[in-house]
């Protein structure tokens, strides 16, 4: 007869999906530090949506998405921000080091809505790469130690006659 009874369909919001840096990227050092996470909004959520970002270092030759998962694994930084799909990691973030490899997250929270997968987005990967500089000879005797050009240029005339050596940064990578 039916009494008593009531059909409703329960609907999960997709969760957020990463967007930058691509997964298995490589982001370049920069000086001072910058790096842009973005990931997509869930697109049918009314109201304001909770973001809670997750960044784990990955160790030697371990898989990054068993990091982000087990909680033995240090979270090396954490935020939680309202409404906002993009978080600038910069240098006021712990500091991230060169040729190491990063696994990040996003969860995405908001009252009366059930997100798939908890609303954890896919764990996405990254190698932070280390800021490389190409040295453009000026001399035969040019070298560069440390992104650093130390070039050899000749004094001609009078008593200062010798060699003047130029110390100076090569940020132009």
């Amino acid at each position: 007869d039916g009494t008593g009874c009531a059909y409703f369909s329960i609907s999960y919001v997709d969760a957020p999906q990463p967007v930058q840096p691509l997964c298995g990227s490589e982001v370049s050092e920069a000086t001072p530090q910058f790096a842009l996470f973005s990931w997509t909004p869930p697109a049918t959520v009314r109201g304001m949506v909770e973001y809670e970002f997750t960044l784990k270092e990955v160790p030697n030759s371990m898989n990054p998405y068993d990091v982000i998962k087990n909680q033995i694994f240090p979270v090396i930084y954490s935020s939680t921000q309202t409404s906002n799909n993009t978080l600038v990691y910069s240098a006021s973030q712990p500091k991230l080091d060169a040729g190491k490899k990063y696994v990040w997250q996003v969860k995405a929270s908001s009252p009366n809505t059930q997100f798939k997968n908890g609303g954890y987005s896919d764990a996405c990967w990254f190698v932070y790469k280390e800021k490389t500089g190409a040295v453009v000879p000026m001399s035969n005797t040019d070298i560069s130690f440390n992104n650093t050009v130390i070039s050899d240029f000749p004094i001609m005339g009078g008593s200062n006659a010798g060699n003047a050596f130029v110390f100076g940064n090569n940020n132009n990578a």
